[in-house]
């Protein structure tokens, strides 16, 4: 019973990857594709107690963690001011307070998880938010989003190294990457990152790269291990394609 519920809950996460996939596909602001089997595992580790920020809209996360629905997510992409100006200012004064207000004895240690694409970490704004949590140790989760091209990505990975070399020296960071079409190793990343900062206060971040198609991958590795039959997707892929199409206005 228990491996039927596990195929269950995994074919249901499918489900709302490939909702928020085609979903996607409609954001004004960036190209936000290719991340969306990642955000479907994020959703699953954060808990109510903790607040999710995110730069751009994370499309598949406020559907999986029941934030939106299809219909409000369509309508919200259709603008323009869909990008949120003032997450820096806002993420690090709930991650002050959330600091303040810690209580260990009764396990009440909520976390801010902010989420941001590639370009937008590497605009600077961004930097300043993790050296601030890192300095006043503040429990702030960063996920990047990384759509970079190749040459932009040379930037990134000196930052990488950058924050590498900070990290051994004085223990005030967690930090590692991932694979974007790696479902299992997306939810245990996600697990213990937000298990880290939850738990000792420390700020981490996690880039999740951009490797290709992730729905395809995230169903190449459901049928690897039994998990569903090929017919079953298509059967899954039809049914959210009419749903989908059903809520546009």
């Amino acid at each position: 019973m228990v491996i039927e519920e596990f195929k269950s809950q995994v074919l249901n996460d499918y489900k709302l990857a490939y909702v928020g996939s085609l979903i996607s596909k409609e954001c004004v602001n960036v190209d936000c594709s290719g991340f969306d089997v990642a955000q479907v595992a994020m959703s699953k580790f954060v808990q109510p107690m903790d607040r999710h920020l995110c730069r751009d809209v994370d499309v598949t996360y406020s559907l999986a963690s029941g934030e939106s629905d299809v219909r409000r997510l369509l309508s919200q992409l259709k603008k323009a001011n869909s990008v949120c100006s003032d997450f820096t200012d806002v993420s690090l004064k709930l991650a002050k307070a959330m600091a303040k207000g810690r209580d260990v004895k009764q396990n009440t240690y909520g976390i801010i998880v902010t989420t941001l694409y590639g370009e937008d970490f590497l605009a600077g704004e961004s930097l300043h938010l993790l050296l601030s949590s890192c300095r006043e140790r503040l429990p702030l989760s960063m996920v990047v989003w990384n759509n970079l091209s190749d040459m932009k990505n040379v930037a990134m990975l000196k930052v990488f190294s950058g924050f590498s070399q900070m990290r051994r020296g004085d223990k005030t960071l967690n930090m590692q990457s991932v694979k974007s079409t790696d479902y299992p190793a997306l939810c245990r990343t996600f697990e213990q990152q937000f298990e880290l900062t939850r738990n000792s206060g420390v700020p981490s971040i996690t880039f999740v790269e951009k490797a290709g198609d992730d729905i395809v991958s995230f169903a190449s590795w459901m049928n690897e291990k039994k998990i569903a039959e090929p017919g079953v997707f298509k059967a899954v892929e039809e049914a959210c394609q009419e749903a989908v199409s059903s809520q546009k206005e």
